[in-house]
């Protein structure tokens, strides 16, 4: 499915998906990723309504029972397996427990040199600021 979407072999999904992404990213410039993703959710909430006001008129106008236009997603399960949230539980934990242990190693100064190349990349990095941005002193000072 990606590569159909790279090589443009379907122009119109293509171009939708590329414009949606354009859309998304324009808009993360301009507002934070919340904000941005409540507005996606409205927008989407509205349109749902709009739709399905526009279903539940064109029934009564035609008088036919055709019944929810969402029946079928509003059928179908949602539930998340157990087993997949525990094996995602786990990686989970595996990842904070090991990254635990590298903080407590480095800041309870386990090794000297491991901690001291924190300790240099942070000082370095305020270091160049600090060249950057103090004024020189003016000549003949």
């Amino acid at each position: 499915v990606v590569v159909d979407l790279l090589y443009w072999r379907d122009i119109k999904k293509t171009g939708v998906v590329f414009g949606a992404s354009l859309f998304l990213l324009l808009s993360l410039t301009v507002c934070s990723i919340v904000s941005v993703f409540s507005y996606l959710a409205l927008a989407l909430l509205s349109l749902s309504i709009t739709f399905r006001i526009y279903k539940g008129i064109l029934q009564a106008v035609q008088k036919s029972d055709e019944g929810h236009p969402f029946k079928a997603y509003l059928d179908s399960d949602v539930a998340v397996c157990e087993e997949v949230v525990h094996k995602y539980s786990d990686v989970t934990l595996g990842h904070i427990n090991c990254a635990l242990k590298e903080l407590r190693h480095l800041f309870l100064v386990e090794d000297l040199v491991d901690s001291l190349k924190v300790n240099e990349h942070r000082v370095g990095g305020v270091g160049w600021v600090t060249v950057v941005t103090i004024p020189g002193t003016p000549p003949g000072a």
